[in-house]
């Protein structure tokens, strides 16, 4: 059995519930586009740069804040530079790494309270576990499978006000209430706050999703290059039920089912429903050939550079 049918990630799962043929192409083949998307890459390094800088400050305090933005901004680079050299990307677009870093300082202005009241458990924690059917509906439904393992990242998980709360970043270019309310039904916070509750032993209250909105404004004249970037922030915080944590594990094990049994019998149909979703898919010039894996004409296309058993930082649209 591959070990495709056996893993599962809030990245995967979603990729698959969207279409076969596009977990085909990006699992199954490990085929991902030339051009990088700039929005990914924006996401990924702001990301880093929360990271490296509340690394220190769970390391050393809320004293230490010159040397955690240091921290962050250094490590923010390294991620900028390594995956820009592996990509190709557009030049005109306004997601640059200084409009990045210039989103972390904010963030860091906008939430300066924290240091009174914000106390750090964890930093970001990649891991994985094993979901296996526990009530009678999961075995008799999934008890065939192999076991399932489960690929997460989470962000922080921080204590306010003597409460346990999973902290997840989103990047996003679309209007924060619009975001917020896709949040509330969110397959990946309603999985992370699971998991999260296996892995302290602290009783977490559910999610900080901590909404980080850029865009800019192009100019309509020719040559005309984008405005000043408007950036804002906005913490939203998700409560889940224990019947919400059901029907996610009977929403994961279901994928998984359809994985497994794609896997199984190599067949991969597409989704023409989703062919479109805010723009073309990145695979669509791969489906439209009709071909084989071994006959299809790569072009703009190459062997996946990163491991995607790294959860990708996920962009909030």
């Amino acid at each position: 059995m591959e070990e495709l049918t056996l893993s599962m990630s809030y990245s995967k799962k979603s990729c698959i519930n969207t279409c076969r043929k596009k977990a085909y192409f990006k699992y199954k083949c490990e085929l991902e586009a030339k051009a990088g998307s700039s929005a990914l890459r924006y996401g990924r390094v702001f990301h880093s740069a929360m990271n490296g800088y509340y690394k220190v400050i769970k390391s050393k305090g809320w004293s230490a804040k010159d040397e955690a933005i240091t921290a962050g901004s250094e490590q923010a680079k390294r991620i900028w530079d390594k995956v820009s050299a592996a990509s190709s990307f557009r030049e005109d677009d306004y997601r640059t790494y200084s409009v990045c870093m210039q989103a972390f300082l904010n963030y860091l202005t906008f939430y300066e309270a924290d240091s009174t009241y914000l106390d750090v458990i964890s930093t970001e924690r990649r891991g994985e576990i094993v979901l296996v059917p526990e009530t009678e509906l999961e075995k008799r439904t999934f008890g065939h499978l192999p076991p399932l393992i489960y690929k997460y990242v989470i962000d922080l998980i921080v204590n306010l006000g003597g409460m346990a709360w999973v902290l997840d970043f989103k990047t996003t270019g679309s209007y924060i209430d619009s975001v917020a309310q896709k949040l509330e039904r969110s397959d990946q916070l309603i999985g992370y706050v699971n998991v999260t509750k296996a892995l302290v032993d602290l009783p977490i209250e559910g999610c900080l999703a901590s909404i980080v909105h850029t865009s800019a404004r192009k100019s309509t004249k020719e040559g005309g290059g984008y405005g000043v970037p408007k950036i804002e922030f906005r913490r939203v915080p998700q409560l889940f039920t224990e019947g919400d944590f059901r029907d996610w594990r009977l929403s994961t094990f279901s994928t998984a089912k359809e994985l497994f049994d794609c896997s199984n019998l190599d067949l991969w149909p597409a989704n023409y429903d989703h062919c479109f979703d805010f723009k073309a898919c990145e695979y669509f010039e791969l489906c439209s050939q009709h071909k084989p894996a071994g006959e299809l004409e790569l072009g703009n296309y190459r062997k996946r550079v990163y491991d995607m058993d790294e959860e990708e930082e996920e962009v909030a649209t």
